[in-house]
């Protein structure tokens, strides 16, 4: 399967809620978390499936979320926040946080109490949190996808194929 219609699935997976296919798997391989979360070493669904799993660093680089009522935005997993994908920038600090690793967006907006940490950059991440939530929209999130890097990207890979 080549990496075009690999990251064209993830694109699916991440923006067709409605899509029969897409609720399937989020009842059945991704359940409760984000797609993103899924344990990469799992031997759970099909070929297809582990091999989307694996495509997943690099459809992140082209994945982010607009954050409007913030239930279809993972807050670990997606890469939503100016930082990015606030699990990768935080590493372990993200536990001084207070949030669960399965929340969404909206989740945090409903129970999150602003905490003051040493740590600037936690401090950052309270700001956009509270910046998010007076904004107080009732609009669906916005998935989005940057076509051109993927086309970089893609040509990219084919160049090192070629010269394997």
């Amino acid at each position: 399967m080549n990496t075009v219609m690999c990251l064209k699935l993830i694109w699916q997976i991440q923006s067709s809620k409605e899509s029969l296919w897409v609720k399937w798997l989020h009842c059945y391989l991704i359940r409760k978390g984000s797609f993103w979360s899924v344990n990469g070493n799992t031997s759970i669904g099909s070929w297809i499936w582990r091999k989307l799993l694996k495509m997943r660093d690099l459809a992140q680089e082209f994945f982010k979320m607009e954050v409007r009522n913030g239930k279809d935005t993972c807050f670990w997993y997606d890469n939503w926040s100016k930082y990015g994908c606030l699990k990768d920038v935080l590493g372990d600090n993200r536990f001084d946080l207070g949030i669960s690793h399965k929340e969404s967006v909206a989740e945090v907006f409903a129970k999150h109490r602003r905490r003051r940490h040493r740590v600037p950059i936690l401090n950052e991440v309270e700001n956009e949190i509270e910046d998010l939530q007076q904004r107080n929209c009732s609009e669906d999130d916005i998935s989005l996808w940057n076509r051109e890097m993927i086309s970089l990207a893609v040509a990219s890979q084919q160049r090192k194929r070629g010269h394997s």
